[in-house]
């Protein structure tokens, strides 16, 4: 569904000029096949998700309860689950029963998808200097009984996940709120801004901001870690530094989409949000390959690992 923002040229012709500035049309349109193409889009990749979700979490399961889950693969497990929920199990009712719940509802899962990424990448690059570390460990211990990146939650942990629970509030927040302006004045839909200020005005533009604070913050300590540990980075091997290189470009895509809105319902570019949805499910199932539990041999090849120890790919 479309929402057209209509501005009279001469509205003194048709209204008292007191009264102009109130004057807006609202106009819905249909366009019944590119629904259809986005319903079998996000099944698709819905379904392909959700296969893939159930098969890495059934093959995590059935490890020897002595082999431990690494940092990165206890992560994946939400990611993967929140990547499920991000093609949108709930659009079908949005389409045919659309009111602000419904459509505030498919927001919260591309919201909680992104801060899980944005957690896992920040994590990653903290855990850059603990790779080596971490490998030899494995090598060490022949029967894998200390798990790779078991630890307490720091302070500085438990800040951060208040962080990226108060950015999902916001993203959706920010999206109800700006639903709320658009009923109330559709001049938003193309100008962001409102010819007649809405009681929703402040609280937008508030939201806007602090959801720029939150972003810029998150992007200052990222770049902060980043600096602090490229020493690391640069000691990783071409493969692992292959990887971070795409998932440090997938970060600002991400950040990217957020900013602009790509999957919000009221996005413009429809293409644009069919592709992006496709790289995030790709990315997903990229991440889901790389860390998936191995059942026989090693990762390493060390001498003290017997073959049937089930260490992770990692």
């Amino acid at each position: 569904m479309y929402d057209v923002y209509v501005e009279l040229l001469n509205p003194d012709q048709l209204v008292p000029p007191e009264l102009a500035s109130y004057v807006t049309f609202k106009m819905a349109y249909v366009n019944s096949g590119y629904t259809d193409m986005q319903i079998a889009v996000r099944l698709c990749f819905l379904i392909f998700s959700l296969a893939a979700t159930i098969w890495y979490l059934w093959t995590v399961c059935r490890q020897p309860p002595h082999v431990k889950m690494t940092d990165d693969q206890r992560s994946l497990v939400w990611i993967s689950i929140a990547g499920v929920c991000f093609n949108d199990p709930t659009y079908l009712i949005s389409i045919f029963k659309p009111s602000l719940f419904s459509s505030v509802v498919s927001q919260i899962w591309p919201a909680w998808f992104f801060a899980l990424l944005l957690r896992f990448w920040l994590r990653s690059l903290e855990r850059t200097k603990e790779q080596e570390e971490e490998q030899e460990m494995l090598k060490r211990n022949a029967n894998n009984a200390v798990a790779q990146g078991v630890r307490k939650a720091s302070p500085l942990e438990k800040a951060k996940n208040v962080f990226f629970t108060v950015l999902v509030v916001d993203l959706v927040a920010l999206y109800a709120v700006y639903q709320l302006n658009v009923s109330e004045d559709p001049s938003y839909i193309q100008t962001a801004t409102s010819v007649k200020p809405t009681s929703y005005s402040k609280a937008l533009m508030g939201l806007v901001i602090f959801t720029g604070l939150l972003l810029a913050a998150y992007l200052a300590f990222f770049l902060f870690t980043f600096v602090r540990n490229v020493v690391f980075i640069c000691q990783l091997t071409p493969r692992a530094r292959g990887l971070f290189l795409f998932s440090t470009a997938m970060l600002f895509m991400t950040l990217g989409t957020v900013a602009f809105g790509v999957f919000s319902p009221v996005y413009s570019n429809g293409h644009a949000a069919v592709f992006f949805q496709a790289l995030f499910n790709a990315y997903v199932w990229a991440l889901i390959y790389l860390n998936w539990p191995m059942g026989f041999g090693t990762l390493f090849d060390a001498p003290g690992l017997h073959q049937d120890t089930g260490v992770f790919k990692g």
